[in-house]
């Protein structure tokens, strides 16, 4: 192993790591429905990124709740909340996201470890 693989390899190593250590989460607040019979209904927040044994709490920051109120074209959406019936009821890994990082970085590393084998030719 190389000078220059060596590199990629401690630069790779801290960037796997710091990915785990401050992964992705979400809020995730239900919706309760004025009608008792009707169901209630989850909505999926992006709450960033934090360190992996201090999760953000369940209550949504100043600058996030601005957000929730404006009116969206797409109904689905978690901006066509009302503020007042939304409630925080956990806070989630995002493992899709987790994981999307992860398939993006490890390749990426695996072609950069395998172009530092190379040397220049004179």
């Amino acid at each position: 192993m190389n000078k220059k693989q060596k590199i990629v390899l401690w630069v790779g190593v801290i960037i796997i790591v710091l990915i785990g250590l401050f992964p992705p989460w979400n809020y995730v607040c239900v919706r309760r429905s004025p009608v008792p019979i009707s169901p209630e209904y989850i909505y999926i927040k992006n709450a960033g990124y934090h360190f992996l044994w201090n999760p953000p709490s369940h209550l949504i920051p100043e600058n996030r709740l601005a957000t929730l109120d404006k009116s969206n074209p797409k109904p689905h959406t978690f901006r066509r909340l009302r503020i007042e019936n939304l409630a925080v009821s956990e806070v989630r890994l995002n493992n899709r996201r987790l994981l999307a990082q992860y398939i993006i970085v490890l390749p990426i590393l695996g072609l950069l470890f395998t172009f530092a084998f190379r040397t220049k030719s004179h």
